[in-house]
């Protein structure tokens, strides 16, 4: 599955392709233009930074898939860990899950033995592992190279901020 960005690419080029087609189209006269019904119009709203939060408390693993590649790489979809913000750029469903989780909470976080794969609960209880990361402040990274550079460890916790902590947060912060 491709992200916003790597899709964001690709409809460019073929955008200018079919319109300058269409162009060719309406001069030939063998289009027949008419204007649009603003009535009928549903303009999506404009996403702000407090949007991009994940919510590990209301969305499943599938929905926190599509929450990240619909705002990758811009604005980025984030959360928090150890005060700090994370932004998350690429996620997957994994196929098979290599931890019992008899009581696994949204926003927990599983790592491998090997510290190879980092995995974060959701709201449905079934995890999305984290490809590519990165921490407030630091370059981008790989799950593996983030696990090995950064203190954390299974059973630590995402934190989801409430609206008046996110926007106290989001004031003070570069975005």
């Amino acid at each position: 599955m491709k992200q916003r960005g790597e899709l964001y690419d690709k409809l460019a080029k073929l955008g200018a392709e079919v319109l300058l087609e269409t162009v060719k189209l309406i001069e030939t006269g063998l289009v027949q233009t008419f204007p649009q019904d603003n009535s009928l119009a549903t303009p999506a709203p404009k996403i702000t930074k407090e949007m991009c939060q994940i919510n590990w408390f209301k969305k499943s693993a599938l929905q926190v898939h599509n929450f990240v590649r619909g705002l990758s790489p811009n604005p980025g979809a984030f959360t928090f860990l150890n005060e700090k913000l994370v932004k998350i750029y690429r996620t997957k469903i994994p196929e098979s899950f290599e931890f019992e989780t008899i009581e696994a909470e949204p926003g927990q976080i599983f790592t491998t033995k090997k510290r190879d794969k980092l995995y974060v609960i959701c709201s449905d209880l079934n995890p999305v592992q984290v490809i590519e990361i990165q921490v407030e402040g630091r370059k981008k990274l790989n799950a593996e190279e983030f696990l090995k550079g950064f203190k954390v460890e299974t059973g630590e916790k995402f934190k989801v901020l409430s609206e008046d902590e996110l926007k106290a947060y989001l004031k003070n912060k570069r975005f």
